[in-house]
């Protein structure tokens, strides 16, 4: 019994790591398809999260009680 580091025979996982970088499966373009659109969502809502925090933290009677145009 020889000792691998695989289970697996060396033909068996040979196209698991990519041994073909040219040959775009159809599950691989569809995880392609999806991954990036939910990875800019994913950014997006992170920034829109950001800017409500912001927003939040600003406190509006304040800023309107102390405006040169309530004060005239």
């Amino acid at each position: 019994m020889r000792s691998t580091i695989s289970p697996l025979p060396p033909d068996a996982n040979a196209n698991v790591a990519g041994a073909n970088p040219n040959k775009i499966t159809k599950i691989s373009f569809i995880a392609m398809l999806c991954a990036f659109p939910l990875q800019m969502i994913k950014t997006c809502i992170m920034y829109v999260n950001k800017l409500f925090y912001a927003i939040s933290k600003i406190d509006f009677g304040e800023v309107i009680n102390n405006s040169p145009v309530a004060r005239s």
